[in-house]
């Protein structure tokens, strides 16, 4: 018997290619993510102009005559061999550009590649981007996570993708930050851990003493799940046009990944595969956990690299050593004099290591994080924006901590506010109301991942001068439950906390905004001529996929 691949099971309404992402732009420097047809040479070009081109005019010629005919000069020009073996896709990182331009951009394939159109993107309406400024008074930024149009029945699009491109254009947006599960691997029909359960009677007959075959199926799953997801119009033109920063949250790997003991994992693929129907199991079982415990090993493996692929392999520093099994997947940024810091919750996150602390990010990351908010380089940062993929305060500690054994116990343990990361959470704390109350300056926590957006203000009588706030915009297209979610928050009130924890020290919040609405947020940062820096908090929410036709807006101040 076979095992179905994610390749053998892409339909047509699935395939996707000739797509672009705009990633880590400065203002000399970008790149720029493709995923293109088949596999062969391409080059993208960069135009300081752009011009309809007929794709067919280049025929068999070489794009440097192409382009010499017709008198067109390019900035900039790198060429690529794109390969099945990273599934079409790779980055290309340019430098030597001007600050603060408008930059058009084309895939092109060589004359050998056989395919019926050379010209890829950027031939009939303009693929584009723009570098950043040398200096600004302005910083503007959207903020997005939880893409699942499927999960409403949608082919390719929903959501509030459209209105946020609109939104980005009209207030001349820098770049955008994507917070975590930019797909959904474990939703509706394309559920891979119940699509490996379709399979697992050849799973175990095929791969059992084939690690390298495991794994390369189960790559093929995930890098099926990204295709059909990525095809959504609305998506692409964000992606295309706005520089985006990415990070993976559970979605990308399996709901409530890192929340589960060893033994609920294995109990989870026992629920999902039925091992115990299988003659493996009955007459070796210790073989069957064996193999199950392969499986989730390759599965994690298969996502990291996928993820590495589609999402990170554009954001900054993303140089991996694959020999290296301690993957640095956080990552920071500066853009204007504001500092960001994007945070891995998910590569690291094992709920049963560390009893002593940094469950969710790990010691090396956390030390990393440590390291750069006390340096004397982010000490001279206007403002500090953390990437937090779990929000810190968004749930009520009560519920957190009280329906954490219930079927939802996974999305209660990703809680920063679970008593199992109190000493984590608070240890992170501690740095960014030191750092703030010191310093004057705002630190604001952009996440995703709950479904449903807030802005909460975050308080310590300890630390009267800092100035921290959470803002959190999830989802795009993802549908909320609105009255579960109003339930299970406070407007105000206090983090949970241990005994140990002194009464000044305690983390107490109150919350401004609050919407369980498909949602998109942006960020406004405004120097006056005084050097004072203004922070604004916006949520969009409603839409055209919404009861609330059009968009309603929530606006905080935060600095």
């Amino acid at each position: 018997m076979k095992c179905i691949s994610g390749y053998d099971r892409e339909g047509y309404g699935d395939k996707f290619s000739d797509a672009a992402i705009v990633g880590h732009t400065t203002s000399s420097e970008v790149r720029i993510w493709a995923r293109v047809k088949m596999e062969g040479e391409f080059s993208l070009v960069i135009f300081e102009n752009f011009k309809k081109f007929p794709p067919d005019d280049i025929a068999d010629k070489t794009l440097e005559e192409y382009l010499a005919e017709n008198n067109i000069n390019i900035k900039a020009q790198l060429k690529h061999i794109f390969k099945y073996n990273t599934d079409l896709t790779h980055t290309f990182q340019f430098t030597g550009l001007d600050p603060e331009t408008a930059y058009y951009y084309a895939v092109i394939a060589s004359p050998g590649v056989r395919i019926s159109r050379r010209w890829r993107l950027g031939y009939e309406k303009p693929y584009s981007f723009k570098t950043m400024p040398l200096q600004s008074a302005v910083v503007s930024f959207g903020v997005t996570s939880c893409h699942d149009p499927f999960k409403k029945g949608y082919a390719t699009g929903g959501g509030l993708w459209d209105e946020f491109y609109e939104l980005l254009d009209e207030k001349n947006s820098d770049f955008v930050i994507a917070c975590g599960d930019q797909v959904y691997v474990d939703a509706t029909e394309d559920d891979v851990w119940k699509w490996l359960n379709e399979h697992k009677d050849c799973l175990y007959k095929a791969y059992a003493n084939d690690i390298n075959g495991l794994n390369d199926f189960c790559v093929s799953v995930y890098r099926r799940v990204y295709r059909k997801y990525w095809q959504s119009p609305g998506l692409q033109r964000v992606f295309s046009r706005f520089p985006t920063y990415m990070i993976w949250d559970d979605h990308e790997i399996m709901d409530g990944w890192g929340s589960y003991t060893e033994k609920e994992r294995l109990d989870l693929l026992d629920y999902s595969f039925d091992f115990w129907d299988d003659e493996m199991d009955e007459d070796e079982p210790e073989e069957s956990d064996k193999f199950k415990q392969l499986l989730i090993e390759s599965m994690f493996a298969a996502a990291r690299k996928v993820y590495i692929e589609y999402q990170h392999s554009h954001n900054p520093q993303p140089d991996i050593d694959p020999s290296v099994n301690d993957f640095q997947l956080d990552y920071q940024f500066n853009q204007n004099n504001i500092g960001f810091y994007t945070l891995d919750m998910r590569g690291h996150h094992d709920f049963e290591k560390n009893p002593e602390g940094e469950r969710l990010l790990g010691r090396q990351q956390f030390d990393r994080f440590s390291h750069w908010i006390q340096s004397a380089e982010v000490k001279g940062r206007d403002a500090l924006f953390v990437v937090s993929p779990v929000p810190v305060i968004h749930w009520h500690s009560t519920f957190v901590n009280s329906l954490d054994k219930l079927s939802a116990k996974d999305d209660f343990r990703d809680e920063w506010d679970h008593e199992s990361n109190y000493k984590e959470r608070d240890k992170l704390l501690d740095l960014v109301f030191a750092y703030s109350a010191k310093s004057g300056k705002a630190v604001v926590f952009l996440s995703g991942d709950v479904h449903s957006s807030a802005i909460f203000e975050l308080t310590r009588d300890n630390a009267k001068k800092a100035n921290v706030f959470q803002f959190t915009s999830s989802s795009i297209t993802r549908p909320p439950a609105p009255w579960v979610s109003e339930l299970m928050t406070l407007s105000k009130g206090k983090l949970g906390v241990n005994d140990s924890v002194r009464n000044n020290e305690v983390t107490r919040f109150k919350k401004h905004a609050f919407i369980a609405q498909y949602n998109f947020g942006l960020i406004e940062c405004r120097k006056n001529p005084n050097g004072k820096l203004s922070i604004w908090g916006s949520i969009y929410s409603g839409g055209r996929d919404s009861e609330l036709r059009g968009l309603s807006k929530k606006r905080v101040q935060i600095a």
